[in-house]
């Protein structure tokens, strides 16, 4: 098993979160409280890099779907990048590919955030 690093930026309006390793129940609270607290210092958007990502369980996609509600009750809007396949269909299964947005880089993403 792989544990997971996280980092996080802000730039401007948008916060970056990279996730690195497996997400597992056990380090969620962490990275969630970061993508929260980009939030409380400003942010309007959250990317989450998930490229070097390997793992994700159901308490991840739970913390996804917390920053998603954080966000977009402040109009803002989370975008993924770089999710792989597993973790694409992880997020059709559960039927929210119309509510979690998926890019394929960070310039893709930025790119949509200016798109209405």
């Amino acid at each position: 098993m792989t544990d997971l690093t996280f980092t996080s930026r802000r730039d401007g309006p948008v916060g970056v979160l990279t996730l690195i390793g497996e997400a597992r129940m056990e380090h969620v609270d962490a990275w969630r409280k970061t993508g929260v607290e980009l939030r409380a210092d400003g942010a309007k958007h959250l990317l989450i890099d998930v490229r070097a990502l390997t793992f994700a369980d159901s308490a991840s996609m739970g913390a996804l779907i917390h920053l998603q509600n954080e966000f977009t009750s402040a109009k803002g809007r989370v975008i993924l990048i770089g999710a792989r396949e597993r973790l694409r269909k992880m997020i059709s299964a559960m039927g929210l590919s119309g509510h979690i947005h998926v890019a394929p880089d960070e310039v893709a993403a930025r790119a949509a955030l200016i798109r209405p």
